[in-house]
């Protein structure tokens, strides 16, 4: 008999069962170490009379309000390893807001995210991929404008998009970007002067989140910067890999994919490193003004799990997948005033002749946060999970059909139609669908295909890397799969 959703659903239940006193429940501020900044808003007006980046979905039926703010203050400077170096400056930034409107809705969790500029542009990786478990759970979102080529040094900055509403901006450069992102936590605890940007909401817990160029810069304030702040109660870093000592003292869950451990973002092990400044320069972009990318850090191999830190590794996953670069390219569209040219970065090379990755990583990143949540709601950490198997040269270990050994295996790479790979085409992977001969040769029919999955689906449910609402997509997806 195929599993039921409902069995699921305990299965979800039972995952969150146990737990012991909470890591971070926020009663105030006082043990913060940055100052707080002012605050301005909700900005309205404008040229084109909305926020660059905001949210591409309904956020009526979740009873969620998007507003944006400016914050301002004095700001650090600091060196590439977040070691403050004597100088310092005034700024004027701004955050994207989408919170619950009723304070029972609200869970008591912001999710304070890093935009991504590697694009030259804003982006809001995070929310795109996890803003199901993020609308349907009652979180707080709150982007964060922390660096200069978002706000002024490109042609899709936030004041070249709109020079009317964003005119007020001042960015004095990225040394001062680590304490601009921390004074913009400290605006949503309890600003200096000004309205509070969550309104009514109380927040008891901030996680800090990034992905690719901004993990990057999130792993060395976690590092370095992070002990000296004390503002952020956890950490997730997707897509850039790299240690993270045992004295953090806050929880991290780091979510790699196979292009992170065998891709072009990956050190291949403890063996030898990518720089991604490198790769920059190669392209002949390196005298971008404030470009983001030129401040990340070589990647590096990713701690083993300690007390802190628990490392989830995706089989089959990819820097970007097909989903990530359709919210990608809606919001472009959206929000650029020209017809859009693809960017560069999501132009596939010659070379790669298959469809992009389409695993779908927001599915696992959505539990991944609501395990990160839990652990420092409630501890203790969540189980460790399998790492991707590799060869003595640091090179995943794959079977003979080119499957990746080990890892957290997903139900449509545990139980696949097509094979989906991390390590090819540049950031975003590979996807070869199966012929309906193969399908033939791998199941013996579409109900035996279903149950299969199925049966995965809870398998995941029950190790906590996938939560019941995407179980359940999975189910109604292979419902359209009959090759037999």
């Amino acid at each position: 008999m195929r599993p039921g959703l409902a069995g699921l659903a305990g299965l979800l239940l039972l995952a969150a069962c146990g737990s012991s006193e909470p890591l971070g429940t926020r009663a105030d501020d006082t043990s913060v170490g940055v100052p707080a900044p002012d605050v301005e808003g909700p900005i309205t007006g404008g040229l084109r009379g909305r926020p660059w980046a905001g949210a591409l979905q309904d956020l009526a039926p979740y009873d969620v309000v998007q507003e944006e703010y400016f914050f301002s203050g004095t700001a650090q400077a600091r060196d590439r390893e977040g070691v403050a170096t004597g100088r310092s400056a005034d700024y004027r930034s701004r955050i994207l807001v989408q919170r619950p409107r009723d304070p029972a809705r609200f869970n008591g969790t912001v999710l304070l995210e890093w935009f991504n500029v590697s694009l030259e542009a804003e982006l809001p990786v995070m929310w795109m991929l996890a803003h199901e478990e993020l609308l349907r759970e009652g979180y707080a979102y709150v982007g964060v404008s922390a660096q200069v080529v978002g706000v002024s040094a490109s042609p899709l900055a936030l004041k070249a998009w709109d020079p009317l509403r964003y005119a007020p901006l001042r960015h004095p450069g990225d040394a001062y970007e680590f304490d601009i992102y921390a004074q913009a936590a400290r605006a949503v605890l309890r600003p200096a002067a000004g309205p509070a940007p969550l309104g009514e909401l109380r927040p008891q817990r901030i996680i800090a989140a990034g992905e690719s160029q901004s993990a990057a810069l999130l792993r060395t304030y976690a590092n370095h910067v992070q002990r000296e702040h004390r503002v952020m109660d956890g950490f997730l870093i997707h897509t850039w890999p790299g240690p993270i000592g045992e004295d953090v003292g806050v929880p991290v869950l780091m979510y790699l994919t196979e292009t992170e451990s065998a891709g072009i973002t990956s050190p291949l092990g403890a063996l030898r490193a990518v720089s991604w400044a490198g790769m920059i320069d190669g392209l002949g972009l390196a005298e971008l003004p404030g470009a983001g990318p030129l401040r990340v850090p070589i990647s590096e191999a990713p701690s083993p799990d300690h007390r802190w830190l628990r490392v989830w590794e995706i089989a089959g996953g990819a820097h970007g997948d097909g989903p990530m670069v359709t919210d990608f390219l809606a919001q472009l569209s959206r929000d650029l005033a020209a017809p859009l040219n693809m960017p560069l970065a999501l132009k596939l090379p010659a070379g790669c002749v298959l469809p992009i990755n389409q695993l779908d990583g927001g599915r696992s990143i959505s539990a991944a946060l609501h395990q990160l949540n839990r652990w420092i709601e409630q501890g203790p950490p969540p189980a460790s999970q399998p790492r991707l198997a590799r060869n003595s040269n640091g090179s995943l270990r794959r079977d003979a059909e080119g499957f990746a050994e080990g890892g957290i295996r997903m139900p449509n790479y545990a139980v696949p139609v097509g094979l989906n790979r991390g390590d090819t085409c540049t950031l975003l992977g590979s996807y070869r669908p199966f012929l309906p001969v193969g399908l033939r040769e791998r199941y013996a029919s579409a109900p035996d295909y279903r149950q299969r999955l199925a049966e995965a689906a809870m398998d995941n449910v029950a190790q906590g890397t996938l939560l019941a609402p995407e179980a359940e997509a999975y189910m109604r997806e292979s419902e359209a799969i009959n090759a037999w």
